[in-house]
């Protein structure tokens, strides 16, 4: 999951909180504060005060901020005597800020009120032979400017918050899958295993209490994985050398011989050197499947694993025998969640039932920058 920058998380409070309209007002009234105290205008400087000072407020209290600031100019507007006033560029700043928090339809109504207002307070400071219409233009423009940019600022900050969003959903489903493809498959297996050894009429035998011991093992390990995958620091696994795919597929037949099986194993072409995403993905998909030969598969059948990377697409075929007619299980968390990891690499996963024949295929198409690994089929 990508994680908020501290400069994110800066920004995400300024706007959530009233901050984002006092820090923007705040870097335009040092140099206005200092401009009117070298000037020595004070009514002046009491009037920019009141503009900047409404301007700021607008964030706590958008309506009636925008009131007093309203009034503010009219007052510069309609007094007889001309006030020097630096400020009256504050208005933008809440014209801006509207559009950032997108308050639209206050936006709608102030845009108007305030430029009306700044074009006649420019009316007010022009010789009558100098022309308006210039001065309106760039008002507009300013204002115009000012509602691209808190537009803009606002479709950023929703497409971030709904990245992250979608990050957290993606996270937790990961989550769910690492869950069932671990710890659910272990505490369902040494259920399973406990059940038979009860239901039996003799004791169970030193080897099914190994197996049921080995079980709870393997749950609590997976646990603790998973807790660990929570409490990681997310970088920290950027520099985690990837599964070797080789690795994988032993791993797979080593486990369902284990449980009793006599897989085969039989690679067509060169493995390629998956990218760690891709390689993590795999390792999971083929840890599920395994699972459900194991769950439902047929011992003393046949079973075989077939890895094809012959053609530029990476396949894996796993092959077992069921006892009895399976009906298949697309519904599923496990083969949901397999379906789920091949789809994030472009890949597919399928399942069928042949008579007694159980086949799983996994395809996944590997990146053409991808290595090969120095191991040749056998």
């Amino acid at each position: 999951m990508k994680t908020e920058t501290h400069a994110e998380r800066l920004l995400g409070r300024l706007v959530e909180g009233p901050w984002l309209e006092l820090a923007l007002v705040g870097v335009v009234a040092v140099p206005i504060i200092a401009g009117q105290v070298a000037l020595g205008s004070w009514v002046a400087l009491a009037a920019d005060a009141w503009l900047l000072a409404a301007s700021a407020a607008t964030g706590r209290w958008p309506r009636t901020a925008s009131a007093c600031l309203a009034v503010g100019l009219i007052v510069l507007v309609l007094v007889p005597r001309h006030i020097p006033t630096l400020a009256d560029y504050a208005p933008l700043v809440v014209v801006l800020c509207f559009g950032v928090r997108g308050r639209r339809a206050m936006r709608a109504v102030a845009t108007p009120v305030f430029a009306v207002l700044l074009i006649g307070l420019q009316e007010r400071r022009l010789d009558p032979d100098i022309s308006l219409l210039g001065y309106a233009l760039l008002w507009l423009v300013l204002f115009g400017i000012a509602w691209l940019i808190g537009s803009a600022w606002h479709a950023l900050a929703i497409a971030a918050k709904e990245a992250r969003v979608r990050a957290a959903l993606e996270e937790r489903q990961d989550l769910a899958r690492d869950l069932h493809d671990t710890v659910a498959d272990a505490l369902a297996s040494l259920a399973m295993r406990a059940e038979v050894a009860a239901s039996g009429a003799e004791p169970p035998t030193r080897h099914e209490l190994a197996a049921i011991s080995s079980d709870a093992d393997r749950a609590v390990d997976s646990l603790r994985r998973v807790v660990d995958i929570l409490r990681r620091d997310p970088s920290a696994e950027v520099n985690q050398a990837p599964p070797d795919l080789g690795d994988i597929l032993a791993q797979a037949v080593q486990r369902l011989t284990e449980r009793g099986f006599s897989p085969q194993l039989a690679v067509e072409g060169t493995l390629p050197e998956l990218p760690a995403h891709a390689a993590n993905q795999l390792a999971r998909i083929t840890e599920e499947a395994v699972n459900n030969i194991v769950r439902h598969g047929e011992p003393t059948g046949q079973t075989s694993i077939l890895a094809d990377a012959s053609d530029g697409t990476l396949g894996l075929a796993f092959t077992n025998q069921v006892g009895h007619k399976r009906q298949p299980r697309h519904e599923t968390f496990g083969l949901i969640g397999m379906q789920e990891r091949a789809a994030a690499l472009r890949g597919a996963v399928t399942s069928s039932q042949s008579g007694t024949t159980w086949l799983t295929t996994v395809e996944l198409p590997y990146p053409d920058v991808a290595a090969p690994q120095a191991r040749e089929a056998s």
